[in-house]
């Protein structure tokens, strides 16, 4: 993984930390009164449910960001499309030009990052504007 993308999935890791509560009581009947009120300052969420919210958080922010990381990146597009371009089969490849599909890829490459963004807008609330060229539009029908 490159340093940004593990930089990111380390502030993620520390932001979404769980916190053991210790108390400073040696004494069990104390401990379990401590937990008892506790859990009854709780509001009514059961475990599966809190831990799925906070999973669909950090796996979904997080292939986001790496979602957008890895489109911006020219290099490794060019370099995964000439390892799956080689893949295909040769009377594929006698028909589809490298060069064709690499400039097709190149050219819904802004498409995709603007529909990144308008998801991150529309799931986080952001306020940032997506410049209307980047906007996704439909291809025309033939």
């Amino acid at each position: 993984m490159s340093e940004n993308t593990q930089g990111k999935l380390k502030r993620l890791k520390e932001k979404f930390s769980m916190r053991r509560n210790v108390s400073s009581t040696h004494d069990p009947v104390e401990r379990v009164e401590e937990e008892v009120s506790e859990q009854k300052t709780e509001p009514p969420e059961s475990r599966t449910t809190r831990y799925k919210r906070l999973l669909k958080i950090v796996v979904i922010s997080g292939l986001l960001n790496i979602a957008e990381d890895k489109l911006s990146d020219d290099a490794l597009i060019e370099s995964v499309f000439s390892k799956a371009y080689e893949l295909l089969p040769v009377p594929v490849r006698l028909v589809v030009r490298r060069k064709w599909c690499l400039d097709y890829l190149q050219s819904r490459k802004a498409p995709l990052l603007a529909q990144l963004q308008l998801y991150r807008a529309e799931r986080y609330g952001s306020t940032v504007p997506v410049p209307p060229a980047l906007e996704p539009t439909l291809p025309a029908v033939t």
